[in-house]
């Protein structure tokens, strides 16, 4: 059997919602008296456009922003999927990729290529929601999305309405045949017991196959805040509840984090203070990083991870076996160490 790698790729950064831990810094898309507005570097900038109210708000705020450089076109997209020449397992992402119209081409196209069973996306429900079900059926093999609170209650790091429409909308989607993950950040907001219980049931209720629990990375957005990682105690006493869960329901199936299991007292890890990662990663202007982490406060890519750029050079060009060997060397002797 064939290895495939796996890569995360940031199609686009356009995304409807401004959660306070996005790890790419998304764009915030909105619209008000006939003007798009997009805020962008931490949303701390506005740009403004005029309405074009013919075709989709998404579309119409990625026209504008492909034309500013801030979104690549198309053409360059397929660029990019020409020039991954290996074996992969895609994760389409972003911001939200089912929002722009010219992402479904991309996804059929590796679809295609590397076969339904090997592409997955990760979108928020709105994007699902904009997309016909057999399309998703007929072109992927997975499903995720994020949930990460209760709809029974607030979390300080996502809009009201983020968790509740990602749940409405999977309800639907569970019946497509497709696999569904839901990726549930740990943190302070959602370690208790009775709220782990919540999100379980709700969950299980919608016939989600799989939770993912993560970690949530101090990266893009979520470093401009002050973001309290719970303990190594913490963690692990979250983790055992859920699939103490798993265990008397028989599912959904638990799936831990690999970097769960390395945090120290503390809750962070030497790998995760320099983002290493067992993925690749394409940012949304075609650059394929060495990890889906590495990005600061304003969604620029860390430069240390950059292996070069897709829209020019072949996957198999960029891709070096030693590059995660000598990552973390790199970083502790070059860069980090020396600020």
């Amino acid at each position: 059997m064939v290895e495939r790698k796996s890569i995360i790729w940031n199609i686009n950064r356009s995304c409807i919602y401004d959660c306070a831990i996005c790890c790419t810094d998304a764009y915030h898309i909105s619209s008000k008296n006939n003007q798009i507005n997009v805020r962008i570097d931490g949303l701390t900038k506005m740009l403004s456009f005029d309405r074009d109210k013919s075709i989709n708000l998404f579309d119409d705020a990625n026209k504008h922003l492909q034309e500013k450089g801030l979104e690549l076109i198309l053409e360059d997209k397929l660029r990019i999927l020409e020039n991954i020449d290996i074996p992969v397992k895609i994760d389409f992402s972003g911001g939200d990729p089912l929002l722009l119209s010219e992402n479904l081409h991309v996804l059929f196209k590796s679809s295609e290529k590397f076969g339904k069973e090997n592409i997955s996306v990760t979108a928020t429900g709105v994007g699902f929601s904009l997309v016909d079900s057999t399309f998703l059926a007929q072109t992927l093999g997975h499903i995720d999305f994020t949930y990460d609170h209760s709809v029974r209650s607030k979390t300080n790091y996502r809009p009201d309405s983020y968790n509740s429409n990602n749940l409405r909308v999977i309800k639907k989607l569970s019946k497509l045949g497709v696999g569904t993950t839901a990726q549930t950040p740990l943190s302070l907001d959602n370690i208790d017991s009775s709220i782990i219980e919540d999100i379980f049931y709700d969950l299980k209720d919608a016939h989600v196959e799989e939770i993912y629990l993560m970690k949530i990375f101090s990266v893009g957005r979520g470093s401009n805040i002050d973001l309290k990682q719970p303990t190594r105690e913490q963690y692990l006493k979250a983790v055992e509840k859920f699939k103490e869960l798993e265990s008397k329901y028989c599912g959904p199936k638990i799936i831990v984090q690999s970097i769960l299991n390395e945090t120290n007292s503390s809750g962070i890890t030497h790998k995760e203070k320099y983002c290493i990662s067992n993925s690749l990663n394409i940012t949304n202007l075609g650059l394929l990083l060495l990890s889906p982490w590495a990005y600061d406060g304003f969604g620029n890519p860390k430069t240390p991870f950059i292996a070069g750029d897709l829209k020019n050079r072949k996957l198999s060009e960029l891709y070096d076996e030693n590059s995660y060997t000598n990552l973390l060397e790199r970083l502790i002797f070059e860069q980090y160490d020396k600020k």
